[in-house]
């Protein structure tokens, strides 16, 4: 389903929010 790929999306956001 998509909801993994969602979670991917959020946890790249944190990573750049670094």
């Amino acid at each position: 389903e998509a909801s993994d790929f969602t979670i991917i999306l959020e946890e790249m956001e944190q990573l750049l929010e670094m």
